[in-house]
């Protein structure tokens, strides 16, 4: 399945936890959002794993799963990576 998630983090240290468990299951394509091809189990283990580093309290993250028809009709402006500085911190203006 291909799932979309973003998150709002409100602690940093938090926010750097989950951007690791993050890079461990998708492809980054902003700040807090990545893009991922899951079966699944590992879409189990990812929400379980994104469960234990959260405070839901404070902290938000949104999980959108697209059937295969939605996937192909992703449009974008560009064909290539834009990968995102690791840096924390920049500001987007």
């Amino acid at each position: 399945m291909f799932v979309v998630v973003a998150y709002d983090i409100a602690d940093k240290r938090r926010l750097r936890r989950v951007m690791k468990v993050m890079e461990n299951y998708g492809t980054r394509r902003q700040k807090s959002v990545f893009e991922c091809e899951l079966n699944d189990r590992l879409f189990v283990d990812l929400r379980a794993k994104i469960s234990e580093e959260i405070d839901p309290e404070v902290d938000r993250v949104c999980y959108y799963t697209l059937c295969a028809a939605c996937k192909k009709r992703i449009e974008g402006i560009s064909d290539h990576e834009h990968p995102i500085p690791k840096r924390e911190d920049y500001v987007i203006v």
